[in-house]
């Protein structure tokens, strides 16, 4: 079995920073010794940890702009739930709380920076741009 294919249980267990009960439940669940459920463990770990430390690069295609995020963390950050994305991307990914709040710090910030760049600019008011105008006269005066 290869760290990709931790269970989700354990993978839950690493999001909440308890390796020892991640690791006893990997015995439980598939019979492992201790030193092989504690290298897979740690291989799943390693790999979060490259993961977090690649450069983050935008790709076309993404409609968030961000294809590091997991779908449900975006999900979470459209609806301004900005603590259930980091609980998300923490149990998604088995990162501690600091790396996943920076990441997710990380994202809000250029997601604001690119909509107040991408911010459509309305045509100045001319005379053409006015359609015919009424005006009323009040002659009580």
């Amino acid at each position: 079995m290869s760290e990709e294919q931790l269970p989700p249980e354990v993978v839950e267990a690493l999001g909440r920073n308890e390796k020892i009960q991640a690791i006893k439940r990997l015995r439980e669940l598939r019979g492992l010794g201790l030193k092989d459920a504690k290298e897979l463990v740690d291989a799943f770990l390693k790999k979060g940890e490259d993961r977090a430390a690649r450069p983050r690069h935008h790709t076309a295609g993404d409609q968030h702009g961000n294809s590091e995020l997991p779908a449900e963390v975006v999900e979470a950050l459209a609806s301004n739930q900005n603590i259930e994305a980091i609980k998300r991307l923490r149990s998604a990914r088995g990162i501690g709380l600091k790396e996943a709040k920076d990441l997710v710090d990380e994202f809000v910030s250029e997601t604001r920076k690119e909509a107040t760049t991408r911010r459509p600019v309305a045509p100045a008011a001319r005379a053409e741009n006015v359609g015919p105008v009424l005006c009323l006269v009040n002659d009580r005066g």
